[in-house]
């Protein structure tokens, strides 16, 4: 068995040289392929996670959504009913009139109806009566319960209720004498509030 030797010295060679150019090409691969797409997948990696954070962010506000609508909700309603019970200052003097309708319906005869002067505090308003009137005990209890059980808010204060007899009138037995306030929507502090949010 005879070895050719010539073959093996010149496939060394070869093999030498395919080595090298394989050595050239993985550096090649590396340097102008596999590190920039590296680095771009790095990068998208980042990208990803900051994005992922965002979205966890937002899902976390998302779950505190229903709650908060819940709360805005609430809110809007009971805003809906602070303006139906406070009337705003264009409708004072519907209200006026309708106190005094409530006294005319109920038989009572105003001998001074005359309004005061108005006192702010903060988003309302309060607007003060001060009323003389004459009729019977029944009536004059009815035109209270009738302003008590409005849907606006209103107060008397400083009640003094005398007897009262006149042959012109004898069904009137009482005189009242009270001070009717009456409730009313500014806004101005809630507006106030509002522009310190800005």
């Amino acid at each position: 068995m005879d070895l050719n030797l010539d073959f093996f010295k010149k496939s060394k060679n070869i093999w030498g040289t395919l080595i090298f150019v394989e050595i050239l090409f993985l550096g090649w691969y590396y340097y102008k392929v596999y590190s920039p797409k590296k680095q771009k997948i790095s990068e998208l990696r980042t990208t990803i996670n900051n994005e992922q954070m965002i979205l966890q962010k937002y899902r976390a506000k998302l779950k505190n959504f229903a709650k908060v609508k819940a709360e805005a909700d609430s809110i809007e309603q009971l805003w809906n009913q602070l303006n139906k019970i406070l009337p705003s200052e264009s409708q004072v003097p519907l209200w006026i009139k309708k106190i005094a309708l409530t006294g005319i319906r109920n038989h009572l005869e105003f001998t001074m109806f005359k309004p005061m002067p108005t006192s702010a505090k903060g988003f309302y308003t309060i607007y003060p009566i001060e009323i003389d009137l004459v009729g019977s005990y029944h009536n004059f209890g009815k035109f209270v319960e009738d302003l008590t059980n409005s849907p606006q808010v209103t107060k008397i204060s400083n009640l003094d209720v005398t007897a009262f007899s006149s042959k012109d009138f004898p069904e009137f037995t009482i005189k009242a004498h009270f001070t009717l306030q009456v409730y009313v929507f500014t806004g101005r502090a809630v507006k106030a509030l509002l522009n310190e949010g800005k």
